[in-house]
């Protein structure tokens, strides 16, 4: 549902995960005013390890927003939120 009640300020969002215990964050991206916003981040090797994910890295793997949210205007109980978050992992074997 989109919210019609307008922002004095955009929402930031940061898509970021959690491996090795080190956090590693997307570049910052702006979220649309009123209505939706889909944000993606592929990480296609491991940022703490500098190589192909392992299945115990997956494992551990957390991941999640960095939301800088918006003000909302004229006492609006509307602000900046995540709805929900999807990893996928692309899994190809190598044969030896």
């Amino acid at each position: 549902m989109a919210d019609s009640d307008p922002k004095t300020v955009q929402g930031r969002v940061k898509l970021c995960i959690k491996t090795g215990g080190v956090p590693f964050e997307g570049p910052e991206e702006t979220a649309a005013v009123g209505s939706w916003s889909v944000f993606t981040k592929a990480w296609a090797d491991n940022p703490d390890t500098l190589v192909a994910w392992t299945w115990a890295d997956l494992a551990s793997l957390q991941a999640g927003p960095s939301i800088k949210r918006a003000v909302p205007f004229g006492g609006s109980v509307n602000w900046t939120r995540c709805k929900y978050i999807v990893v996928t992992v692309n899994y190809t074997p190598t044969w030896a």
